[in-house]
């Protein structure tokens, strides 16, 4: 097995499958969340898997959905009740809701937000034996891959909310400070504008992003990156201190 580059495999790439391994070095390069979608599609083509269901969070409210079907589903969203792949489809008595699925492996994810769920279906209009055969191979790339890629996509779509909402640089600005806790008349001093300047910025920051409150902005500018998760900086339990690090540098794979 080589990289992509045609260099031989350096330490734990060894022992991992060169499909996974060509994946993850293509997502690590992804910088958007077009492309991490994009990427994901590929790899299940490239796996004889024709059908791909991405459902990137949903709660009560809705749910932020990519997939390959034009018409998604026939029945409303079902939670994952457990962290663990089941087979579904037609050939095991459950469609999840889509169409045209035969059969296909579903893999519940994790997310940050506890009222919310994510999940990732591969599948294919192969007879349940040719699929249970391909699964029996592939199951591992399957699943390290949709992991992977929904936390990538979820960095990469968070951090493209700025654009997707229209924001101009003086709103993101303006969005900041909500998210750093800061009230108006600290953010007109910030800025060096009026009282009402800033108001009427709110105004067309909570059109634009569709918030409906203050406390709504600011989840937006943390969830968006534009200031610190204030969880991280929960002390650890007594006894987890022992050993503090200082700082977390990222090396390049050489």
């Amino acid at each position: 097995m080589k990289q992509v580059d045609g260099t031989p495999p350096i330490g734990a790439e060894a022992f991992f499958p060169q499909t996974l391994c060509t994946y993850l070095q293509a997502l690590s390069a992804a910088t958007t969340s077009d492309a991490v979608w994009a990427g994901l599609v590929t790899l299940a083509k490239a796996l004889r898997l024709e059908l791909v269901d991405y459902v990137h969070s949903a709660d009560e409210h809705g749910a932020h959905i990519r997939s390959t079907l034009p018409a998604r589903r026939e029945a409303p969203f079902v939670r994952p009740t457990t962290l663990g792949p089941r087979l579904v489809g037609t050939a095991y008595g459950d469609n999840t809701g889509l169409r045209q699925l035969n059969a296909g492996l579903l893999i519940p994810l994790t997310s940050d937000t506890p009222d919310q769920t994510a999940m990732i279906v591969f599948g294919s209009a192969a007879p349940r034996a040719t699929f249970e055969h391909l699964i029996e191979t592939q199951a591992h790339t399957l699943h390290v891959a949709a992991m992977a890629a929904h936390t990538r996509y979820g960095q990469l779509h968070n951090a493209e909310f700025v654009t997707r909402a229209g924001l101009t640089p003086k709103q993101k600005e303006l969005l900041r400070y909500v998210g750093l806790g800061y009230m108006d008349k600290q953010i007109a001093h910030s800025l060096g504008i009026s009282f009402s300047a800033v108001r009427q910025r709110l105004a067309m920051v909570q059109q634009k992003t569709g918030a409906q409150n203050r406390s709504e902005l600011a989840a937006m500018a943390t969830k968006a990156g534009l200031v610190g998760n204030p969880l991280a900086k929960t002390p650890c339990p007594e006894g987890d201190t022992d050993h503090p690090v200082a700082a977390i540098q990222t090396h390049a794979a050489e």
